[in-house]
């Protein structure tokens, strides 16, 4: 009967003590936020005041934007009331948080438990002895966090092209455990780590390590068991080993002797999860004690110089993007389910390749990678430049041992990057780019120095994993510093036809580097153009930021890649447009080489991608978000007007249907069907049919055309007539209105007479980067001509208003330096224009003496707007007249009233 009743209540209590092996669970509500530093001491710390917030939170959502106020980086303070479960006094309590950017200071009950550095990881702190326990049972503790996102010279990024918001921007959570548990303080980690030494398609040796601790009053007889699960959660391995633990110790384990017998492999195609199950038991009372779960990927990966990437030993060409993490008014505080969609969006694209750009990312983007097959390099953020202090050094190598024990059993990774570009800011170059001090080569000595004690860690915690190095394109430059000696694998961030020369001097770059160096794997790491989705243009050209350079660029980089069987893969940059406080270009504060943007909408290279990479079929008509255009009839009677759209797919052949007739059939090169369409005014539909294995795929675009007559004078079909002057682009604006590319005027047609586009970095690019004060279109104020002549219009007779859009690029103003525009030379932008002009429409003087800097200020948008009534055949014609220096017009709005 005793014996019956004992062996009752100890399923009983084995039943009760199941349940709680281990609580985890986030506490994201109900936190409040303070900007500024205020002292835990000051009466003033708990006055009312503070705004409620919920984690994820990020200070910087949307001040990056705001030019009033600008982009907050300081102190500031969080702090929460903190409920624990009742009877929780002989439980071991810690406290986690993932990410805090980027320095932290943690408080419990107004004392200390430490501080963090970086702002990309996690870290934890046992909390169980500083807990208040009430007599009642509750448990009421008070949390406070001091958060800095300021620079500092002893932390990396010291400087970065994405900006550095603030917050605590991912979870924070409370884990209970029992006593004896697996290490909860190893860095932020889990604590469990999973390798596979050796594997082929026949068997797979698994390894496992981690670390116990002991912290009860008594010694552990102990037994760690783990036992692997297919995807159906069915054991199919199970291993165990005793352990014996005195009070008060820790102590590490390894299971080196388990091997999965005809292991189903992990891949792209096929991404097949295991999960692998750790466990401490009691070996006298069978209770467990604590218990763990990670997911196992079997594959086995390396690197070739000649042939490139293998995975599972066969031959993948990894391509793919990077990746940011940060959305549109959320800053870095982005849910995991948005995370995930872009991954989902990625695999859907048919990439098989992400790097996590520049810094280690939420835990739910590996997760997702995990489960949809995509290959990850995953990197610490030394960006740009180091600081030459042990502080700095020791940061460094800090970050590099976070993220490899933190992201350690994600199977997607097959990289551990470091130092990305990190010779783009020299502190000590000399005035020569080719001559270097003696004080310089020790900078370099310093910086591979750190980059091979950052190697050495790598190859220590994970000997199983490649390395990556990611450079800019100065191959001497790094050769010289002895860096390209170092990684397992070089990455090149190339933009060959964007910042600098044309397209094929890819082709030369890597060729090269290949010969010099032969004995390292190439991945080009880096390769993209700005984009804006309101500039399209029929002759892009280099730094446009055309949708249309865009395409050609990455035609042409895609298929080097393809081709080219040493390198062994690429990662365009970037996956989605993404936040940079410190850049101007035609999106203020927005770094626009996504592929998408930065609300996920696809442009039309993400389809360039989907039909070469996807292998479920497809069809795409483009360009896309293009279905409103204006342009001019193809000559004086035509009632067309002929442009080019094509059609992205990965089926063989294309038929186009135009305003339900057959236009065109034709066959796809490279992923792409290009169409001449004779658009007609007014709503054209256009019809895009594939087939394959009898299988009909078709695709349906409707434009809506305001064709321009090329005779003003013989039509009166038009209402408007807008142009982006000195611009090779049109631009639609924030109202929906389309600024036709400037032309040059014609008898009975109408556009410049005498002038030249504004140009910069020394005649390369057309118009300015600046950030264009007054209005929210800054390509129409950042492109313009100067000294024009004059515009004419030969319009009809009638009543019309003429606008006029003026800004003056030319300045004092100090003007913010970007590195990252490194074909960038110097110009005259911060000189003052000096310059003085009068504007007269049909010889009466609408602006006298016109001082755009002086009268409304520089890089501001002016907008004149005049009533003209056009009479006697005169057409209006717009006149500028110097006084001092050029005139300038950087848009001319023709509207017709009557």
């Amino acid at each position: 009967m005793r014996l019956k009743y004992f062996i009752t209540m100890l399923i009983i209590a084995q039943a009760m003590y199941a349940q709680d092996i281990r609580q985890e669970y986030t506490i994201n509500s109900g936190w409040k936020f303070k900007k500024g530093d205020v002292s835990m001491n000051d009466p003033k710390f708990n006055e009312p005041g503070w705004e409620m917030v919920n984690i994820p939170h990020c200070w910087n959502a949307t001040d990056v934007y705001d030019e009033a106020d600008g982009f907050y980086q300081g102190i500031v303070w969080y702090n929460k009331t903190l409920s624990l479960p009742k009877n929780i006094k002989d439980k071991k309590v810690y406290l986690q948080f993932e990410a805090v950017h980027q320095e932290a200071e943690v408080y419990l009950n107004g004392e200390m438990l430490g501080k963090h550095k970086g702002g990309y990881t996690a870290f934890t702190f046992d909390i169980s002895s500083k807990l208040i326990h009430e007599n009642d049972g509750n448990n009421h503790n008070e949390i406070a966090l001091k958060a800095d996102n300021r620079v500092n010279e002893n932390i990396n990024p010291l400087s970065g092209d994405w900006t550095f918001f603030g917050g605590i921007y991912r979870d924070v959570r409370i884990i209970i455990t029992n006593p004896v548990h697996f290490n909860m303080l190893n860095n932020g980690s889990r604590g469990i780590f999973i390798s596979i030494p050796t594997a082929d398609a026949t068997k797979a040796s698994i390894k496992v390590t981690g670390a116990l601790m002991n912290e009860s009053q008594s010694a552990a007889n102990l037994k760690i068991i783990t036992r692997i699960l297919d995807k159906d959660f069915k054991i199919v391995l199970e291993s165990s080993q005793p352990y014996k633990l005195e009070a008060g110790k820790s102590g590490e384990f390894t299971q080196n002797n388990i091997v999965l017998k005809e292991p189903k492999l992990w891949t792209p195609e096929t991404p097949y999860l295991y999960t692998v199950v750790s466990e401490i038991v009691d070996a006298t009372s069978g209770l467990v004690l604590d218990k763990l779960t990670n997911s196992l990927g079997v594959r086995w990966s390396r690197f070739d110089a000649d042939r490139g990437f293998f995975l599972n030993d066969k031959p993948l060409k990894l391509i793919g993007v990077c990746k940011h993490q940060d959305y549109p008014n959320m800053g870095n505080a982005v849910p995991d389910n948005l995370q995930q969609q872009d991954v989902q969006m990625i695999k859907d694209m048919g990439g098989n390749f992400l790097r996590l750009s520049h810094y280690p990312h939420d835990f739910s983007v590996l997760e997702a990678c995990d489960r949809l097959g995509i290959l990850v390099s995953i990197e610490i953020p030394l960006n740009n430049q180091i600081t030459e202090s042990e502080e700095f050094y020791n940061s460094c190598k800090n970050m590099m041992t976070e993220m490899i024990r933190q992201y350690y059993n994600h199977p997607s990774i097959i990289l551990w990057s470091y130092m990305n570009e990190v010779m783009l800011r020299r502190p000590f170059a000399g005035k020569i780019a080719t001559e270097y001090s003696e004080r310089e080569l020790q900078y370099f000595a310093n910086m591979a120095k750190l980059a091979k004690d950052l190697n050495d860690i790598a190859k220590k915690e994970d000997p199983y994993r490649s390395t990556m190095l990611p450079m800019h394109g100065n191959f001497e430059l790094y050769q010289k510093a002895g860096l390209t000696k170092i990684p397992d694998v070089v990455g090149w961030n190339l933009y060959k036809g964007w910042y600098s020369g044309e397209f094929n001097q890819l082709d030369e770059f890597i060729s090269n580097f290949h010969k010099e160096v032969p004995n390292k794997a190439i991945i080009i790491s880096e390769y993209g153009t700005g984009s804006d989705t309101r500039l399209r243009s029929v002759k892009p050209q280099r730094f446009d930021f055309s949708v249309e350079w865009t395409n050609a660029y990455h035609e042409y980089y895609l298929n080097y890649i393809k081709k080219t069987p040493y390198i062994a893969g690429s990662s365009v940059w970037v996956f989605a447009d993404f936040s940079s406080e410190g850049r101007i270009d035609a999106n203020p504060h927005i770094n626009n080489k996504g592929i998408v943007t930065q609300f996920r909408q696809p442009k039309d290279v993400f389809y360039l991608y989907k039909a070469n990479l996807s292998k479920e079929p497809f069809i795409k008509i483009a360009p896309v978000m293009n279905d409103n255009r204006y342009w001019l009839a193809d000559s004086a009677n035509a009632a067309i007007c002929t442009q080019r759209i094509w059609v992205y797919t990965n089926l063989e052949k294309v038929e186009l249907i135009v305003n339900r007739k057959p236009h065109d059939k034709i066959s796809t090169t490279n992923g792409i069907a290009y169409f001449d369409v004779p658009f007609v005014n007014g709503v054209n539909v256009i019809e895009a049919w594939s087939a394959k294995e009898g299988q009909l795929y078709k695709e349906i675009q409707q434009v809506s055309f305001n064709i321009i007559p090329r005779n003003l004078k013989s039509s009166n079909t038009f209402s408007d007539i807008l142009i982006n002057c000195g611009s090779n682009c049109s631009f639609t604006d924030n109202s929906g209105q389309i600024w036709m590319a400037d032309i040059a005027y014609k008898s009975s047609g109408f556009g410049y007479t005498g002038g030249s586009p504004y140009t910069t970095w020394m005649g390369v690019r057309l118009g300015s980067d600046k950030d264009i004060l007054g209005s929210e279109d800054d390509p129409l104020f950042q492109t313009q001509r100067v000294d024009p002549v004059s515009y004419k219009f030969d319009v009809p007779n009638g009543i019309y208003e003429v606008t006029l859009c003026i800004a003056e690029l030319q300045s004092n103003k100090e003007r913010r330096q970007v590195i990252y525009n490194l074909g960038a030379g110097k110009d005259d932008e911060t000189k003052p224009a000096n310059r003085i002009f009068s504007i007269a429409i049909n010889g009466q003087v609408l602006a006298d003496s016109l001082d755009a800097a002086i009268d409304y200020g520089a890089e501001r948008a002016i907008t004149i707007t005049v009533p003209i009534t056009v009479y006697d055949d005169k057409g209006i014609d717009v006149s500028f007249i110097n006084k001092q220096g050029s005139a300038i017009i950087n848009g001319i709005k023709v509207h017709k009233t009557n």
